[in-house]
């Protein structure tokens, strides 16, 4: 009787396992769907008013008012889809906490190998404290320790995808504002007004930096 109990619980959770694997594979689809087609909306609305700037030659009154209001809108979007990954992400983690719960009960080794060798990997980065703070953001839960076998660690990219789609969050904000101060100074033929518009615009890029930059990931 305790043998079919034990094997019947196994059943279970070896189910729930592969509903929790189907999950976190969906979001991490969502996540990638979602960005592309945000990309792809704003790829274009760059291109077709870059066309619009430097190729067709007419008036760009019209533009005074559609740059700006199709950049925040762009920019808007960004950080709306930004929070909804991060919720994505944070649900992920939780299916990937209850798999690692699984794996010590079954014996399965398919998530805790792959979180052991990322511990390795920025424990490893961590300890050459230069390459950590020009080029990666480790949490700070990760303690510093140098890998004995190299090779081992050599090719494995660890994770720690959120601050390299928070650049493209922040490269889209760049691109637009930037965008803004294109329309601004072709629309503006008055330097004053070209000037103070600005003086007025880059504390905004400043601020937009300073905020994504420091934000912990």
């Amino acid at each position: 009787m305790i043998i079919g109990q034990t094997n019947g619980n196994s059943e279970m959770l070896f189910k729930e396992y592969e509903i929790c694997t189907k999950e976190a594979s969906r979001l991490e689809s969502n996540i990638w769907q979602t960005a592309t087609l945000f990309s792809i909306g704003s790829g274009i609305g760059l291109t077709y008013f870059l066309k619009e700037f430097l190729i067709t030659k007419g008036n760009y009154s019209k533009l005074e008012l559609v740059v700006p209001l199709f950049a925040f809108f762009s920019i808007i979007v960004s950080l709306v889809w930004w929070r909804m990954a991060k919720r994505w992400w944070s649900i992920q983690h939780l299916k990937y906490e209850r798999m690692r719960e699984i794996e010590k009960i079954l014996g399965f080794r398919q998530i805790s190998i792959v979180n052991e060798r990322d511990n390795e990997t920025m424990q490893h980065i961590k300890s050459y404290r230069f390459i950590y703070w020009f080029r990666y953001k480790i949490p700070k839960n990760i303690t510093a320790k140098k890998c004995d076998d190299i090779a081992k660690i050599k090719n494995h990219e660890h994770r720690g995808i959120q601050p390299a789609i928070s650049f493209l969050i922040l490269a889209n904000a760049i691109l637009w504002i930037s965008m803004i101060l294109i329309s601004c100074r072709t629309i503006q033929v008055d330097y004053r007004k070209g000037l103070i518009e600005f003086i007025i615009i880059t504390p905004l890029i400043l601020v937009i930096l300073f905020l994504f930059l420091w934000r912990k990931h």
